[in-house]
Parts: structure tokens; C-alpha cells; sequence
């Protein structure tokens, strides 16, 4: 028996949720600034504001100097929530279809 077989369903689970939790930390600045550029671009072309930003890299470098940590990792626990949700959904789904799948590696 393979080693994968012996976690079960809930370690199984465990483990996918802390792997994309963890690249959630990671990509969450990127999806804050893109988040940020969006609302600047439909702002400005409604001539409701000015231009803040210039581009994603100044847009990061503005958002982690002006809010800090906390600004750049906003919206970090909702992600969390979210991919931790969406793994054991398609663990409970996809598990009793793991025995007849196969692997070519």
C-alpha cells in the first residue's frame, strides 16, 4: 500500500487545505493589487478620482508603506476560509472516485 492511502479522507484534506492556505498568503498581495488597480481604472474613467497609482508595482510599494502588513494581507482570513471550504468540498466529492482512477506516474 502506498503511503497517500494510509492519511484517509481527513488527512488527506488536512494536507490540501494547509498547501493552499499557505499559497494563499503568498498570492494574496498580488490579488490585493490587482483588486486596488480594477477599482483606480473604473474610478478614474467615471471621473470620480485621480489617478493613485501608476502601475502594480507602485501600487504594492504604495499600499504596503501607507496600511503595512495589514493592508497588503487584507482579505488574507476570507481567502483562507474560502480555499479551506473548496478543498474538503472536493474532497467529499472526489473521494470515493480515488480507487478507480489511475496514475501514470
Amino acid at each position: 500500500m502506498s503511503e497517500e492511502t494510509h492519511r484517509g479522507m481527513l488527512g488527506e484534506t488536512m494536507c490540501a487545505a494547509a498547501a493552499t492556505s499557505s499559497a494563499c498568503v503568498f498570492t494574496n498581495p498580488m490579488e490585493v493589487v490587482k483588486t486596488r488597480m480594477q477599482m483606480q481604472g473604473e474610478l478614474v474613467a467615471r471621473n470620480q478620482t485621480t489617478k493613485v497609482y501608476r502601475n502594480a508595482l507602485h501600487c504594492f510599494y504604495r499600499v504596503t508603506v501607507d496600511e503595512g502588513l495589514r493592508g497588503i494581507q487584507s482579505g488574507l482570513k476570507a481567502g483562507i476560509v474560502y480555499q479551506v471550504l473548496s478543498v474538503a468540498d472536493q474532497t467529499v466529492r472526489c473521494w470515493p472516485l480515488k480507487p478507480h482512477t489511475v496514475l501514470y506516474w
